[in-house]
């Protein structure tokens, strides 16, 4: 009978983040969301403070929320609003990851990465925002401490609310990118 819950649980909460993409994509196109909180907490038998939470879980896993976050947690010394420059370049180049560092993990692939990317991203930094990024940012080294920085930050996220007691269709469906149990667990045993 637990199973059962589980699984109807698990159900839920998927038909939940499709819910919410599909409302997240009609308030994009007409600037208006019809659907609130309490029609949520309604439909799916849910109270107000368990539909918050599931809401900041799924909005914990938006590529922007993860590149900026992400970005704030760069270095020993936590990133501030004060460096605004780094935060933008961070959060730029977080923002350019692809699935295919996500997917297969390994430090080599890591590396190929690095060397493939840093000099495509930094000139595409320096044309989008139309101003010149640090010299250091276009070296490799510097590049690979930013991505491995990121891939910490992803792999905490997953695991936070892993161990909150989402299960891990619920995480991948909530996830703006497309990975496998087997993928987050190679992450994860480097990061």
């Amino acid at each position: 009978m637990d199973e059962i819950r589980k699984q109807r649980e698990i159900g839920k909460q998927l038909l939940l983040v499709n819910i919410l993409r599909a409302e997240e994509e009609t308030a994009k196109n007409t600037g208006i969301s019809f659907v609130t909180k309490e029609d949520i907490a309604r439909w799916a038998s849910m109270s107000i403070n368990d539909v918050d939470s599931f809401l900041y879980a799924c909005s914990k896993f938006e590529k922007d929320k993860m590149a900026a976050e992400a970005a704030l947690a760069f270095g020993e010394n936590s990133v501030t609003s004060q460096d605004h420059y780094l935060f933008d370049f961070l959060t730029y180049t977080y923002s350019m990851l692809e699935n295919y560092l996500l997917n297969g993990y390994s430090h080599e692939r890591l590396l190929e990465y690095c060397e493939k990317h840093v000099e495509e991203n930094y000139e595409r930094y320096n044309e989008r925002r139309n101003r010149k990024a640090k010299e250091t940012f276009r070296t490799e080294n510097t590049f690979e401490r930013i991505v491995r920085n990121y891939l910490r930050y992803f792999v905490s996220a997953i695991k936070s609310e892993y161990e909150k007691g989402y299960d891990w269709d619920v995480i991948s469906e909530m996830l703006w990118c497309d990975i496998t149990w087997e993928d987050y667990e190679l992450l994860s045993k480097e990061y």
